[in-house]
């Protein structure tokens, strides 16, 4: 019976190869998982074959390849799938042992198995080390994991290994009958996967003087299939004739993992680009990658303006002490590191505000950091404009207030100052007290009603409303008041769509940012510039210039000047109220925050731009109107009143209520005060038709005057009711069309506009408790 002991679990393949029954000899085989344990049951084992392992030869003491050289049997080498590095290892081991002296009866064998294939056997092959050379050249040729080619000057194939056999498809002796330019080629560079025939002298070219260099080739099997490869070319220098030796390697399965990674890589790349957050790599303190967010980020057109440059050069000094250590942490101690806020210089030197989450990650076998930022300007910007728009409500809502009170004290001395000038004599030393007091009050009056707008609490009288209009009565009133050399450039075409406004307001926009801009250059004189256009805002936009706007179609009303422009720290007081950087008494501080509450009031935007030295521009957003144009109805003419009409004035202010009493009887009427809704309930109850009018304030303490409207027209479907407020705006006028309401009036008013209202009223048809128009 034959004995094999095989050195190396490795080999299970061949060992159940080996285990078959051959004729009539039986084959028993002992396996060992190491070369030391093989070696210590030798004695006992007495095997004809002793089957090693490549691999277990890097790690045998010489002492031990020297014992087992002297034993009783043959020994075959056999690798398997080791890389290139462990083969020349291998190989080098071989060469070291060979030194050692073999006895006589020694034999060496050399086997390859791959893929669970015994490639050759030498089991019967057998060639004494002692006799001849060419057994062991032969051994060693076919101990080589890759096809193994010996070829002439001529390309003529002259030997060749069992693996080059079955890579390339050459059955038996073939390959003497082919060329090694038959089987091997250059890959083409424009035609990939093709075979491209060349010379032998051009194949060899690759490598003229450093012999051993691999190069990328293109392999072809008997049956024209192409593969890639990789070869490796050395000249057998001792040899007559020149004979080279190639050793090929099919990198199909190598090509085929790259083209995956590749692809990966590719699909990694893509999301990586895609997200809006900044992805940066840093390894040894320096950028080795980044995404296309964080090439904007930072201010660059392309990733290669960044890559290799100091990750510090972009942190704010005030913030590079923290960040280093926080480097530290993730690169020396493999810390991830919470979110913070950290300030970036940009490469034009501005400043953005960011939030950073560092981890740690190995780039090419080196510790790095994978930096995730995002850009934390819009979030600070959106929360300061969230806070400013809960600042000017608050504000609006004291102002409203304030104005509320503020109307009803001075309605008294609006009101009673005309009476005394109706009654007063025209040539009397009075009359210019009198006018004193009226000019002071309508003063007064309008400073109110810039709060009112300023608060958002009136919306006037909206309309179709052209801005080349609106800009021409702007100008016209503007220009004789510039005390300095001003140019005023006009680009408003005339044709821009209308919006929905009201045109008083709209003028006074226009006229408080004209005056600012004058006032900005009454120094040394300047271009005012004012330009309209339309312009459609979109989500994008939004987010970009983070202005409170709805998507849709506006149009852009801009006031430009050449000015000292605004300071950086006061630019967001400027539409506070009472905030003003003009000289006492040459300013209220009311004029931005006025302009601010009526292009919000209209749903628009303001957006300024400045630069110190250069100038500033308000630009001002306005919704383009969708309603049909109307025409203003004309002014009626003057109508006599009816004679006999009583009315009933509702008011819980005891200052307020003679006064209109007053101006009631100066118009004709009879007046009957109640100085609460309750009170007031009980007079129209009690005298069912006696009035015709009823004139009721709308903030009362015991109930709202549109309240009150709303049960007196169940009682009295014919009286017509007229509502008085400090505050007009769109809630109470919705609420005073459905409650029926005939009329509105602003406080104060003077005599002549209660004397409007009352004619108009007095002759109007419509029932009361039909909505009024």
């Amino acid at each position: 019976m034959n004995h094999i002991l095989v050195i190396g679990t490795e080999l299970k393949p061949a060992i159940e190869w080996l285990s078959l029954p051959a004729g009539d000899d039986a084959i028993s085989v002992t396996p060992w998982s190491t070369l030391e344990e093989g070696l210590r049951h030798l004695s006992n084992e007495s095997p004809s074959l002793f089957i090693v392992h490549a691999s277990h030869l890097l790690t045998c003491p010489d002492l031990s390849w020297a014992d087992l050289l002297n034993q009783q049997a043959a020994v075959c080498l056999v690798a398997l799938t080791v890389t290139d590095e462990q083969q020349w290892a291998v190989l080098e081991k071989l060469r070291l042992a060979l030194a050692v002296p073999w006895p006589s009866h020694a034999e060496m064998f050399m086997g390859y198995v791959r893929r669970g294939l015994l490639v050759r056997d030498y089991r019967n092959h057998a060639t004494p080390y002692g006799t001849s050379t060419l057994g062991l050249y032969d051994a060693l040729l076919n101990a080589s994991a890759d096809a193994v080619f010996v070829f002439s000057e001529q390309g003529d194939i002259v030997q060749t290994n069992a693996w080059a056999e079955w890579m390339f498809g050459l059955p038996g002796d073939t390959a003497k009958t082919y060329q090694i330019t038959d089987l091997l080629a250059l890959p083409s560079p424009f035609e990939i996967g093709r075979f491209q025939a060349v010379s032998v002298q051009r194949l060899l070219r690759q490598a003229p003087t450093l012999e051993g260099t691999k190069h990328g080739v293109v392999g072809r099997k008997t049956d024209g299939t192409i593969f890639p490869a990789r070869a490796t070319f050395a000249l057998v220098r001792d040899t007559t004739p020149r004979l080279y030796v190639g050793v090929v390697g099919d990198i199909s399965d190598q090509r085929n993992v790259e083209k995956r990674l590749l692809e990966s890589e590719e699909r990694y790349r893509f999301v990586v680009d895609a997200i809006p957050d900044g992805v940066v790599v840093h390894c040894r303190g320096k950028v080795v990658y980044i995404n296309n967010a964080a090439v904007s980020l930072l201010g660059a057109q392309r990733a290669e303006q960044l890559i290799g440059e100091p990750v510090i050069r972009f942190i704010h000094p005030d913030h590079r002490p923290i960040v280093a250590e926080r480097m530290r942490r993730v690169i020396e101690l493999r810390e991830t590191q919470p979110p913070l806020e950290e300030d970036l210089v940009r490469l034009d030197g501005t400043i953005l505000r960011l939030e950073v989450t560092s981890s740690p990650v190995t780039y090419n076998g080196i510790p790095s950091a994978l930096v995730i930022t995002r850009d934390r300007s819009v979030y600070h910007s959106q929360q300061a404009m969230k806070l400013q728009a809960q600042k000017m409500d608050v504000m609006g809502t004291l102002a409203s207030g304030i104005a509320h009170d503020f109307n009803n004290i001075l309605g008294p001395i609006l009101g009673y100052a005309e009476l005394l000038k109706l009654n007063a004599d025209p040539g009397g030393q009075d009359i210019a007290s009198i006018e004193a007091i009226l000019k002071s009050a309508r003063r007064a009056r309008a400073l109110v009603k810039t709060i009112l707008m300023f608060g958002r609490r009136t919306d006037g009288n909206r309309t179709l409303v052209h801005i080349a209009d609106v800009v021409a009565e702007t100008l016209t009133l503007l220009r004789p008041g510039l005390k300095v050399p001003v140019t005023v450039q006009v680009m408003v075409p005339t044709d821009l769509p209308p919006v929905l406004a009201d045109s008083t307001q709209l003028h006074q926009v226009l006229m408080n940012l004209c005056t600012n801009a004058a006032v900005a250059m009454e120094d040394k004189g300047g271009t005012l510039t004012l330009r309209a256009y339309v312009t459609t805002v979109d989500n994008q936009r939004i987010l970009k210039t983070q202005m409170q706007l709805q998507p849709g179609t506006y149009v852009c009303v801009s006031v430009a000047d050449t000015g000292y422009g605004i300071e950086e720290s006061i630019l967001p007081k400027i539409f506070d109220p009472f905030f003003t950087t003009k000289e006492k008494g040459k300013g209220t501080g009311m004029g931005l925050a006025a302009v601010m509450g009526i292009v919000l009031s209209h749903n628009g935007a303001i957006d300024v731009m400045t630069d110190v030295g250069k100038g500033t521009t308000f630009s001002i957003y306005i919704p383009v109107g969708s309603e049909p144009l109307v025409e203003p109805a004309p002014i009626p003419a003057p109508v006599l009143m009816p004679a006999n009409q009583e009315i009933l004035l509702v008011d819980d202010d005891p200052q307020v209520l003679p006064l209109m009493a007053s101006f009631a009887r100066a118009c004709g009427f009879g007046a009957v005060i109640a100085q609460s809704g309750v009170e007031a309930i009980e007079k129209v109850t009690s005298c069912p038709g006696r009035f015709t009018i009823m004139v009721t304030d709308q903030n009362m303490p015991d109930m709202l005057g549109t309240n009150l409207i709303r049960r007196l027209r169940k009682f009295e479907p014919r009286l017509k009711f007229v509502i008085c407020s400090g505050i007009n705006d769109t809630a109470l006028a919705a609420d005073a069309h459905d409650c029926g309401v005939t009329a509105r009036i602003s406080k104060p008013f003077t005599l002549a506009e209660f004397r409007e209202v009352m004619e108009r009223v007095s002759m109007e048809n419509t029932p009361a408790n039909q909505p009024a128009s």
